[in-house]
């Protein structure tokens, strides 16, 4: 049986009841789940990026204030899309389903793409333990420590967000936010 409100198609009368929506589907409320634990791990990450990099950056103060504003905005706008999507989502919105999944799914490609950069600064790295720069400490000292956890965590919010993004996509999941064709009106008696 198809759910929804369309009237029935027949010229005559029939009596008709309401057939109720399928109850969430748990792939669907994980997704969400996920989707708001990706924000929260990505905006760890952005804040100790962020202090690591305010406390070795050797701008001036208004300079510094200027890349703190413009690395809070680069995290905010996204993740505040991801989760107005997810909230969305869980109330049962087609439209933030699709958005939250085209989300998750263009995200995953963001941080697969920075986590592999990694690959190429610590392959590109001289074996002093120097970086470019000049500066010391670099993949054998304490900012190698940082740079493969910062890759390593982006790796895991990729797989989080691949997750979302297929459990949002499954069939259960299209069942549940939308009607389907045909009617959605039960015959009665």
């Amino acid at each position: 049986m198809n759910w929804g409100l369309t009237p029935p198609p027949v010229p005559r009368y029939e009596p008709v009841f309401l057939v109720p929506r399928p109850p969430q589907p748990a792939g669907v409320r994980v997704a969400v789940l996920l989707t708001y634990c990706g924000v929260v791990i990505s905006g760890i990450l952005a804040l100790v990026e962020l202090i690591y990099l305010g406390s070795t950056s050797s701008l001036s103060e208004p300079a510094r204030r200027v890349m703190t504003v413009f690395y809070v905005v680069v995290w905010l706008v996204p993740a505040a899309g991801a989760v107005v999507a997810a909230v969305f989502t869980g109330r049962g919105a087609n439209a933030g389903r699709i958005v939250l999944a085209g989300l998750m799914f263009a995200y995953a490609l963001i941080n697969l793409c920075e986590g592999l950069s990694g690959f190429g600064y610590l392959a590109n790295s001289p074996a002093d333990g120097s970086f470019a720069g000049g500066a010391e400490g670099g993949p054998a000292g304490s900012e190698g420590g940082l740079v493969l956890l910062s890759f390593a965590t982006t790796f895991v919010l990729a797989g989080l967000n691949i997750a979302a993004g297929v459990l949002l996509l499954r069939p259960k999941a299209n069942r549940y936010f939308s009607p389907g064709p045909g009617r959605r009106w039960a015959p009665g008696g």
